[in-house]
C-alpha cells in the first residue's frame, strides 16, 4: 500500500514538474499560402483564441510528452484521421501547440460593422482541433468522479459539442485550451487515485475546479444558444457569438490556471514537508518514549486532586506577567510513589489544552534508547516539531546545516536542536510549552563515567531553561548524583515538590481511591480496601502490584482468596514494598529443583539483559528449546514483570524497584531468588556464544551483489533478532561475569580464529559495526587484567589470544570504511588487502580463494595502539589542541579550545561529559601538565580551575593593573604555577611575564620584564625551563604565529641569544641543559640552554612546519608533531638528535605530542580531533627510515614536469626545492635529487626544461626569489657528462630583478617579470648566459578596475610556445597578449576574456591557438581562440578549476589538468574528449606535459606523484589485469580504459553506475596504477592482479566451504 501511494505521489509530482518546466507559447507561425485557399469559412477565421489574462504569467506546456498525454494523442488521432484531407502531421508528430497555432490578424475598428475577412486553415484542420478538444474532455469527464460538478459540466458540454461538429465553424484554437484540459484531468486522476488525499486538498481542489466547471457550463450554454437559431442567422450573427465563445473559452482557461497554480503550490508545500520529514528521520527520536507509547496507567479519577492542580496552575502561568512563573517544576519521590502515573496524566491534560510540547519516559526496563542520555534531547526536538510548526522549520534549518547534530555531546544538542529553534519559535506572548520528562533516575549511568550522565541532563536543563520560554516538568527519586540538581522547593529557577511533604492522609486517601475503582469487580469491602492502603505505607507500587497479584489470570487461587492473604492480620502478611516483592517471589518459587531454577534463571535474565529481550530471545539465550518454557517460569510473576502475548516483543519489569530489589543486596540479602549478576553475565555470555557457533557463516544476511552498500542490497535476509543481540552484547556479558580466565581466553582464541568475520557481518549489517573496535578492545583490557599467577601453558594461550585481539583490533580500524559500508568488501577488499603475516590473515586469507593480488613494496603503515576519534563528540572543528597524561598514566586529557575531555588511556573510551571552565568570551586554553588543571584566558583575563570536578570554580587570576592584553598562558613544567606571557603594558614598556600559583590563583613574585621585548611585538610561544633559570619566547612575524625564538634569563629578564630561526615550538629538556625547537621548514634544533649555542646540525626529517615537540620524562627521546601529519620520535642523546621513527595515523596537522609520565606511552592530536596513543617503548628504539618512502621529493606537491627531448626520460620539481629525474620507462629514479642554487634559503623551482646545446643536454631550472635576492635562481645542470647517474655538473646565478614567469619548452629562454613598476615589462634572456635577448614593453591600457590602488597592470602567467618563439601573457586586467620572442613585438591584438583570473595558459606549437580556462563559468570551461582573429575554436567543458593546459607537438590535442584530480586530452578542432578522463591523482593536478612523440603525457600533483600515461588514441591499456572467463563485465571496463571510474575522497573505487568496485587503503591510493598509466614515479607503484577477483554478483566465489 505504502509503495503504491509513493509511486501515484511521484505521478504527481511528475505532472507538475512537466507543467512547471514547460515555456511560454512560441510566436505562431505565419499562414501558409495554402492556408488562404477557397473553402475557408469565414466565421472559423473569425476564432481568434488570445493568450490568457497577462495577470497570471504561468508558463504554457509545449508538448503533451506524458504517458497519460500520449494515450490522449492516440485517441485523438483516431478521430482526427477520420476527418477528410487531414492534413495536421505537425501535431499529430507530437509538435507544441503554439506551432499548431495560425497567424493571428488585427481586428478591424468595431466601428465598421463589419469583420474584415482573413486567410484561415481548412475545414480538416479546424475540425482537428475541436477533436482533440472532445478528446482532452472525454478524458476529464472518465476521471473527474470524486468532482462531480466538474464531471456534470463536462458531460453537458460533450454533448454540445456533438453537434458543432456538423457544423464547420470551429478552430484549431481549441488544441490551447484542450492542452491544459488533459493536464488538469491528469491532476484529477492522480487525485482521485490517491488513498488519501493530503489534509485540506479535497476542498482546495474541488474550490477550484468548481469553477472550471461553472465556465464550462458557460461555454455549454452559449453554443446551445448557438443552435437554437436557425441557419441563416447564425452565418449573420457568427462574429458577435464567435466572440463570446472566445470570452468564454477565456475564462475556461483562466479558471485551469488557478487550478494549476493551486496545485503547484501544493506541490511545492509536499516537497517541502517531504524534505522535512527526512530531516526529522535524522534526529531518530525514540517513540516508543512518548507518554503515549508507554503502559503506564493515568491517575484514577479523584486522586492526586491538589498536585494536579498545582502542576496545571504551574504550566499555565506566564513568564514576565505571573509572580510564581518557573520555568522548571521537579516531582520528587521515593520509589512506588507514583510519579510516572502523575506524569501521565499531566501529559494527557497538557495535550488536551494543546500545551504539551513533548514528553521523554525513562525506563531501565524498556528499549534501549528509553534508558540513553543521548537520545532525550532530539526524542524532544522531534515532540516539539510535531507540537510547533515554526520550531519544526528552525529544528531543519539546524539539520540541514549539520544532519549529525542529533549524535553531539548533549549540550550541543541542547543548544542546537532546543534552545536555539525555541528562541525563534516561541515567544512570551505565548504560554510556553512544557517539556515532560519522566524517571531521570532510570537513565543509565555508564560503565566507567563513559559518555554523558543524568546528572549532565539536569545541569543542561537547570543552566538553560531560565533563558527559554519554555518549561520542564521533571520527575526522578532522589538519587545520590541527582538530588543536588533539585534545588529547594522555594528557588528561583524551579519549583521543587517531593512526594513524601505530602500529607500522608491525603496519600492514603488517594490510594485507597485507586484500590476501590481497581479492584471493582473483586468483590472488595471498604474495609478490605482500607486494609490494603495501610500495608501500602504511602507507595501506590505496593497498590499496584497488589491490583496485579490479586487479579492475575491463568493462576489456581480464586481472587477473592489472593485479597484475603494480603490484608490477613498474620505475621507473614506483606507489608512495605521489599515484602511485598517477597512474598510474591516465594509464590512463585514454591516448586523445587529444576522449576524453581528455571524461574530464576528467567528472572534474573530479564534483569541482566543489557538490552530488552522478547521471549523468544529469553529462549534462545538460556539454550531452552521452546518459547514457551520462558511463559510457564514467568507465569507467577505477572505482577511485577510484563509479558507480553506475542513472543517477539520485550518481557519487562513493571517498575525499577523490583529490579533494584534483586540486585541490591541490603535489600534482597542472602534470599535465594537475590541475583547473582557475575553468574547470570556468564549464563548469558554462554547463550550468546552457542547462537553464534549454531548461526554465523559465511554471508549470513544474504548479500546479492558487491556493487552495493549493506542499505542498498537488492536482496537480503533479516537476521534472527537474538543473534544479533548474541553478535551485539556477547562481549559486554563475557566481561561482566564470572567466568574463569582459562576457559574466557580458550572460548575468545576460538571465536576470533574461526568466526571473526562473520561476527562483523552481523555488526555491519545490523549497523553496529562502529562499536567492535572499542568492544575488542575492552575484551583485551579484560583480559590482561583478569591474568592469575601464570603459567607456561595459561602463558602462551593468553599471549596468544592477546595478539589476535590486537591484530583483529587493528583489522577494525586500518579496514574501518568497508567494514562499515558494505558486508561483500569486508572479505573482497578489507581481507584481501590484509597483510599475509598478520594474525586475521594467517586465519582467513587462506579461505578466500578468488580474490585480487597486490604487487607492491609499499608496506602498510603500522597502527597506534588506540585512535580515537575525538572530532565524533562535537559539531564544530575546534582549534588550540592540547594533550596531557593523567599522573596515573590511566587516562588521557584533551583540550579544545573551551572544551576539556578525558579518555581512558587503555581502551579509547570517553569518560564523562566535556568539562567546561568560566565563561569567558573568545578564551583560550591551556592544560597542565598532569590534566588536572586547566587555565583559560583570552585578552583581558584568565582563571584556572580544576578539570577533575564537576562544576569547577574558576580562580581569577590577577593581571597587573596598567596592563593591556595578555597574549599566552602556559603551566610550568613541574604544574605548580601558571605564567602569563606578552602581557602588553603601556606604551614604550617592555612585556612581563606574571606567575601564579596553580592551586589557588595567587601571584608568585613580581613581575618579570623581559629586556628589549618591547621592540618586538607579542609573544606566540613560550618555555619555561624546569629548573625556572631560563624562559624561550618567540615574537610572530606574521598570520601564521611564525616568528624568531629568544632566550632570557628568568631571574633578570636580560635577553641571552637572540633570534635563532623561524620557530613554531619549543621546549626544555627534563634537566634544563638544552632548548630544541622546530622551524618552518621542518628542520628540529637543539642548543644548549645555558649559553645559547648551536649543538650539532638540524635534523630533517619533518616536510612542513614543527607544531609541537615533547621530551620523554627520561630525556633519551624527543617527539614531534607537524603539519605534515606524522608524528616522529628523535634520539636525544648528551644533547645531540639522532636516528628517528616516523609514526603515521593522523590525517591532519599534528597539533601536540606528549609522553605519558610513566613513559610507557605516546600520545599525539591533530586538527581534526584525532587522538592516536602510541607505545612509546616500540618506537623509541632502534632507527628506521620513513616506511615505504622512495627517494625522490618529499615536499606536499610535485610542481612541474617535463620531457627530455627523445622522451626517455622525464624532470620534475618540487616545492622541498628539489629536481629529480626519471627513467621514463620504468619510473626508476636516475641518481639523487638535486640541489640547487637558492634551495637553502627557501626558494624551489616553478619552471623546468631539458636544454640541447652543441648536442649536449642540460637541464634548466627557474626558482623563486627570495628577499635577500631581487631575482630568481637559475640553475643549469650537465646531464650527460656525469660518469656516474646524477653526478652531474652544475652551475647557478641569481636572475636579473624580477621573477621567472616563463621557461620555454626547448630550455633556451627564460622570461622574467618586472612588476610593480609604472611601466611593466618582460625581459626575455638566454637561460644558459641570462644574456639579454629583447623587452617587451607591457603598458597599454588602464589598470584592472578591481584593483584600486594600483595605476599599472599586473602580470599574472605567461607561457612560451613549443619552439620559444612567442610568448603569451596573461594580464590583471582582463587581457591576454602574444607577442614574437625574437623581436618583441606583438603578434595579436589583446585578447580579452571576462576579466578571468589567470592560472595556465597554451600556445599551440605554431602560436596561432591560445588555450586558456575560463574558470568564472559554471563548467569551469576550456576556450580555445585564434588570438588574430579573435574567433573562437572550440570549448571544452570542465568539471574542476583548471590548473594546467599543454598542446601535443602536432598541435592536434590539448591536454588539461584540474582540481577534481583528473587529466583530459581534447580534440583542438572539435572540442570532443578523445580519451575517457584519466583518473588516478589522489589530490589536485597542478602540471601536465606532453612527451615529444605525443604518445604520452606526464603529470604531477599535490600528492607528490609523478604519473605518465599512454594517450594514443584506440589503445587499450590496463596494469596488468586479465579477467577470467566468467569474470563480470565491469572488469572488462575498467580494463578498457576505465571509463566511467573514479576514486572518492575516502578510498572507493566508483564504477560508472555508481558500483562499489572496490576499496583501497590509504597507503596505496597514490601509487596505485590506473588503466593508461605505464609508469608512477616518486612513490612505490600498487598494481593489482584481478585474474581471480571475484566481485558483482558472484563475490561469494571468493570464500572457500573449507
Amino acid at each position: 500500500m505504502t509503495e503504491r501511494r509513493n509511486g501515484r505521489k511521484k505521478r504527481f509530482f511528475d505532472v507538475f514538474r512537466r507543467h512547471q518546466s514547460s515555456t511560454p507559447a512560441q510566436a505562431p507561425r505565419p499562414a501558409s499560402p495554402a492556408s488562404m485557399a477557397e473553402g475557408s469559412h469565414r466565421l472559423t477565421s473569425l476564432l481568434d483564441w488570445p493568450h490568457s489574462s497577462p495577470s497570471l504569467q504561468i508558463p504554457r506546456s509545449r508538448s503533451l510528452s506524458s504517458t497519460r498525454r500520449t494515450s490522449t494523442l492516440q485517441a485523438v488521432r483516431s478521430q482526427a484521421d477520420s476527418l477528410p484531407g487531414h492534413p495536421d502531421a505537425r501535431f499529430l508528430a507530437g509538435t507544441s501547440e503554439s506551432d499548431a497555432l495560425s497567424s493571428r490578424d488585427q481586428a478591424a475598428d468595431p466601428g465598421d460593422g463589419v469583420e474584415p475577412t482573413a486567410p484561415s486553415e481548412s475545414p480538416s484542420r479546424m475540425m482537428a482541433g475541436l477533436a482533440i478538444f472532445k478528446s482532452a474532455l472525454q478524458i476529464t469527464e472518465k476521471v473527474a468522479d470524486v468532482f462531480t460538478p466538474l464531471k456534470l459540466a463536462v458531460g453537458g458540454l460533450l454533448g454540445i459539442l456533438e453537434w458543432v461538429e456538423t457544423v464547420v465553424d470551429v478552430d484549431e484554437s481549441f488544441e490551447h485550451i484542450a492542452n491544459k484540459v488533459t493536464l488538469m484531468a491528469e491532476m484529477v486522476e492522480v487525485y482521485r487515485s490517491m488513498d488519501s488525499l493530503p489534509s485540506g486538498s479535497q476542498d482546495e481542489m474541488t474550490k477550484y475546479l468548481d469553477k472550471v466547471a461553472e465556465t464550462l457550463d458557460g461555454v455549454k450554454k452559449i453554443v446551445q444558444k448557438k443552435q437554437d437559431r436557425k441557419i441563416v442567422k447564425r452565418i449573420v450573427l457568427a462574429p458577435a457569438d464567435k466572440q463570446a465563445v472566445v470570452d468564454q473559452l477565456r475564462d475556461v482557461d483562466s479558471a485551469i490556471e488557478l487550478f494549476l497554480v493551486s496545485a503547484h503550490v501544493k506541490q511545492v508545500k509536499l516537497l517541502r514537508d517531504q524534505r522535512q520529514s527526512f530531516l526529522m528521520k535524522q534526529l531518530d527520536a525514540i517513540v516508543s518514549a512518548r507518554h503515549s507509547a508507554v503502559d503506564i496507567p493515568s491517575c484514577t479519577k479523584e486522586t492526586r486532586i491538589q498536585l494536579l492542580d498545582d502542576i496545571c496552575a504551574w504550566a499555565a502561568y506566564r513568564q514576565g506577567k505571573d509572580t510564581d512563573a518557573r520555568p522548571i517544576f521537579i516531582l520528587n519521590g521515593a520509589a512506588g510513589t507514583g510519579k510516572s502515573t502523575v506524569a501521565k496524566t499531566v501529559c494527557a491534560a497538557l495535550e488536551e489544552g494543546g500545551r504539551l510540547g513533548g514528553s521523554y519516559f525513562c525506563s531501565r526496563g524498556g528499549k534501549a534508547g528509553q534508558r540513553d542520555v543521548k537520545s532525550i534531547f532530539p526524542t524532544l526536538a522531534y515532540t516539539l516539531s510535531q507540537h510547533s510548526p515554526a520550531f519544526a522549520a528552525e529544528v531543519a534549518k539546524a539539520l540541514e546545516k549539520d544532519p549529525d547534530a542529533a549524535k553531539a555531546v548533549i549540550k550541543e544538542q541542547f543548544r542546537v536542536l532546543i534552545a536555539k529553534p525555541a528562541e525563534v519559535a516561541f515567544t512570551t506572548a505565548d504560554t510556553a510549552p512544557v517539556v515532560v520528562i519522566d524517571a531521570v533516575d532510570e537513565l543509565e549511568w555508564p560503565r566507567s563515567n563513559n559518555g554523558p550522565t543524568p546528572h549532565d541532563l539536569l545541569d543542561i536543563i537547570v543552566d538553560q531553561a531560565p533563558q527559554l520560554h519554555l518549561k520542564f516538568f521533571v520527575t526522578s527519586r532522589p538519587e545520590d548524583g541527582l538530588r543536588d540538581m533539585f534545588g529547594p522547593p522555594d528557588s528561583d529557577s524551579r519549583k521543587h515538590v517531593r512526594l513524601h511533604d505530602i500529607d500522608r492522609h491525603v496519600v492514603d486517601a488517594d490510594i485507597r481511591g485507586y484500590l476501590t475503582a481497581e479492584l471493582d469487580t473483586v468483590g472488595a469491602f471498604r474495609e478490605d480496601i482500607s486494609a490494603l492502603a495501610d500495608r501500602s505505607e504511602g507507595l501506590f507500587i505496593y497498590a499496584a502490584t497488589a491490583c496485579k497479584y490479586i487479579k492475575a489470570r491463568n493462576v489456581s487461587v480464586p481472587q477473592g482468596r489472593r485479597l484475603q492473604i494480603l490484608i490477613s492480620s498474620r505475621a507473614n502478611a506483606p507489608t512495605g514494598i521489599d515484602k511485598m516483592y517477597e512474598y510474591i517471589l516465594e509464590q512463585a518459587l514454591e516448586a523445587e529443583g529444576t522449576e524453581a531454577e528455571m524461574v530464576l534463571r528467567c528472572l534474573h535474565a530479564v534483569l541482566c539483559a543489557r538490552n530488552p529481550l522478547s521471549v523468544t530471545e529469553v529462549a534462545h539465550l538460556l539454550r531452552l528449546t521452546d518459547p514457551e518454557y520462558v511463559r510457564c517460569a514467568l507465569v507467577a510473576l505477572h505482577s511485577v514483570i510484563s509479558v507480553p502475548d506475542r513472543d517477539d516483543l520485550p518481557v519487562t519489569t513493571y517498575h525499577a524497584s523490583f529490579a533494584d530489589y534483586l540486585i541490591t543486596r541490603t535489600r534482597s540479602g542472602s534470599k535465594r531468588w537475590a541475583a547473582d549478576t557475575g553468574a547470570t553475565h556468564r549464563d548469558l555470555f554462554l547463550g550468546c556464544f552457542e547462537i553464534m557457533n549454531s548461526s554465523l557463516r559465511f554471508n549470513v544476511s544474504g548479500c546479492g551483489t558487491s556493487y552495493a552498500s549493506n542499505a542498498k542490497q537488492p536482496s537480503r535476509q533479516d537476521l534472527p533478532s537474538y543473534l544479533v543481540y548474541a553478535c551485539r552484547f556477547w562481549i559486554e556479558h563475557l566481561t561482566m561475569s564470572s567466568i574463569s580466565e582459562e576457559q574466557a581466553t580458550q572460548d575468545v582464541c576460538a571465536f576470533f580464529g574461526k568466526q571473526f568475520l562473520y561476527w562483523l557481518e552481523v555488526l555491519s549489517v545490523c549497523d553496529h559495526a562502529k562499536v567492535a573496535s572499542l568492544l575488542v578492545k575492552r575484551l583485551e583490557v579484560w583480559l590482561r587484567d583478569k591474568q592469575t599467577e601464570p603459567n607456561a601453558d595459561s602463558t602462551d594461550v593468553l599471549a596468544r589470544c592477546l595478539r589476535i585481539l590486537q591484530d583483529a583490533y587493528d583489522f577494525l580500524i586500518r579496514f574501518r570504511r568497508p567494514i562499515l559500508h558494505s558486508v561483500p568488501h569486508i572479505y573482497i577488499s578489507a581481507l584481501a588487502f590484509t597483510p599475509p603475516e598478520s594474525e586475521i590473515g594467517q586465519a582467513y586469507l587462506g579461505l578466500l580463494e578468488r580474490r585480487l593480488k597486490v604487487d607492491t613494496a609499499r608496506q602498510l603503515t603500522p597502527l597506534p595502539l588506540l585512535d580515537i576519534h575525538e572530532h565524533s563528540r562535537t559539531l564544530h572543528m575546534q582549534y588550540h589542541r592540547a594533550l596531557a597524561f593523567s599522573a596515573d598514566s590511566r587516562c588521557i586529557v584533551s583540550a579544545a579550545d573551551c572544551d576539556v575531555c578525558r579518555w581512558d588511556a587503555r581502551t579509547g573510551e570517553s569518560i564523562g561529559q566535556p568539562q567546561q571552565g568560566p565563561d569567558i568570551p573568545h578564551s583560550r586554553l591551556a592544560l597542565s601538565p598532569d590534566g588536572s588543571r586547566a587555565v583559560s584566558w583570552s585578552e583581558s583575563t584568565g582563571c584556572v580551575w580544576d578539570t577533575t570536578l564537576d562544576h569547577p570554580i574558576g580562580r581569577s587570576l590577577k593581571v597587573p593593573t596598567d596592563a593591556t592584553s595578555v597574549s599566552l598562558v602556559v603551566f610550568s613544567p613541574d604544574g605548580k604555577c601558571v605564567a602569563a606571557a606578552g602581557i602588553t603594558m603601556a606604551e614604550g614598556r617592555d612585556f612581563v611575564i606574571c606567575k601564579w600559583d596553580a592551586a589557588t590563583g595567587d601571584p608568585i613574585g613580581q613581575p618579570l620584564e623581559l629586556a628589549g621585548s618591547a621592540l618586538k611585538g607579542g609573544l606566540s610561544l613560550i618555555a619555561f625551563a624546569p629548573d625556572y633559570k631560563r624562559i624561550a619566547a618567540t615574537y610572530p612575524r606574521d598570520n601564521l604565529g611564525l616568528g624568531k625564538l629568544t632566550l632570557w634569563d628568568a631571574e633578570t629578564g636580560a635577553a641571552i641569544v637572540e633570534e635563532f630561526a623561524d620557530v613554531n615550538s619549543a621546549v626544555f629538556s627534563p634537566d634544563s641543559a638544552f632548548v630544541v625547537y622546530g622551524e618552518l621548514g621542518g628542520a628540529i634544533h637543539a642548543r644548549d640552554a645555558e649559553t645559547g649555542d648551536a649543538i650539532g646540525q638540524p635534523l630533517n626529517g619533518h616536510t612542513m612546519t614543527v607544531c609541537s615537540l615533547a621530551f620523554s620524562l627520561d630525556g633519551k627521546f624527543i617527539a614531534s608533531g607537524s603539519f605534515d601529519t606524522t608524528v616522529r620520535v628523535w634520539s636525544f642523546e648528551h644533547g645531540r638528535l639522532a636516528g628517528h621513527r616516523v609514526l603515521k595515523g593522523h590525517t591532519a596537522s599534528v597539533e601536540s605530542v606528549v609522553f605519558s609520565l610513566d613513559g610507557h606511552l605516546l600520545a599525539s592530536t591533530s586538527s581534526n580531533g584525532d587522538i592516536c596513543i602510541w607505545d612509546a617503548a616500540q618506537n623509541t628504539t632502534g632507527h628506521t627510515n620513513p616506511i615505504g618512502e622512495r627517494s625522490g621529493h618529499i615536499d606536499v606537491g610535485v610542481e612541474v614536469v617535463a620531457f627530455s627531448p627523445n622522451g626517455r626520460q622525464l624532470a620534475s620539481a618540487s616545492r622541498d626545492g628539489t629536481v629529480c629525474i626519471w627513467d621514463a620507462h620504468t619510473g626508476a629514479a636516475v641518481g639523487e635529487p638535486l640541489l640547487g642554487l637558492g634551495h637553502d634559503c627557501g626558494c624551489w623551482p616553478v619552471a623546468i626544461a631539458f636544454l640541447v646545446d652543441d648536442n649536449k643536454t642540460n637541464l634548466v631550472s627557474c626558482s623563486t626569489r627570495t628577499g635577500v635576492h631581487r631575482g630568481p635562481a637559475i640553475n643549469v645542470w650537465d646531464v650527460e657528462a656525469a660518469i656516474n647517474p646524477g653526478e652531474w655538473s652544475h652551475k647557478g646565478y641569481w636572475g636579473k630583478d624580477g621573477r621567472a614567469c616563463a621557461l620555454s619548452p626547448d630550455g633556451k629562454r627564460i622570461a622574467l617579470g618586472l612588476e610593480r613598476q609604472e611601466e611593466s615589462s618582460i625581459e626575455i634572456v638566454e637561460s644558459a648566459t641570462c644574456a639579454h635577448v629583447v623587452d617587451i614593453d607591457m603598458s597599454l591600457s588602464a589598470p584592472y578596475e578591481g584593483d584600486a590602488q594600483a595605476d599599472y597592470r599586473v602580470l599574472k602567467s605567461a607561457t612560451f610556445s613549443l619552439d620559444g618563439r612567442f610568448i603569451a601573457v596573461c594580464f590583471n586586467d582582463a587581457t591576454i597578449q602574444v607577442w614574437e620572442t625574437d623581436t618583441g613585438t606583438r603578434f595579436a591584438p589583446p585578447l580579452e576574456v571576462d576579466k578571468w583570473r589567470g592560472g595556465s595558459v597554451a600556445l599551440s606549437p605554431d602560436g596561432k591557438l591560445l588555450a586558456y580556462p575560463d574558470s568564472r563559468s559554471e563548467h569551469r570551461n576550456v576556450r580555445i581562440w585564434n588570438p588574430q582573429t579573435h574567433i573562437e575554436q572550440s570549448c571544452m567543458e570542465h568539471t574542476g578549476v583548471v590548473t594546467s593546459l599543454a598542446f601535443s607537438p602536432n598541435g592536434k590535442h590539448v591536454a588539461s589538468a584540474s582540481w577534481d584530480d583528473a587529466v583530459r586530452v581534447w580534440d583542438v578542432q572539435t572540442g570532443d574528449l578523445v580519451l575517457p578522463p584519466l583518473r588516478g591523482h589522489t589530490r589536485t593536478v597542478w602540471s601536465v606535459a606532453f612527451s615529444p612523440d605525443a604518445r604520452h603525457i606526464a603529470t604531477c600533483g599535490r600528492d607528490k606523484s609523478i604519473r605518465i600515461w599512454d594517450v594514443t588514441v584506440g589503445a587499450s591499456h590496463a596494469p596488468q589485469i586479465v579477467t577470467g572467463s566468467d569474470s563480470p563485465s565491469l572488469i572488462d571496463l575498467w580494463e578498457s580504459h576505465g571509463a566511467g571510474f573514479d576514486m572518492s575522497y575516502n578510498g572507493w573505487i566508483i564504477g560508472p553506475q555508481e558500483e562499489l568496485f572496490l576499496w583501497t587503503p590509504p597507503e596505496y591510493r597514490t601509487g596505485l596504477s590506473w588503466p593508461r598509466m605505464t609508469a608512477v614515479m616518486g612513490m612505490h607503484p600498487v598494481r593489482l592482479d584481478l585474474r581471480q577477483f571475484a566481485h558483482g554478483s558472484t563475490w561469494t566465489e571468493c570464500w572457500s566451504s573449507a
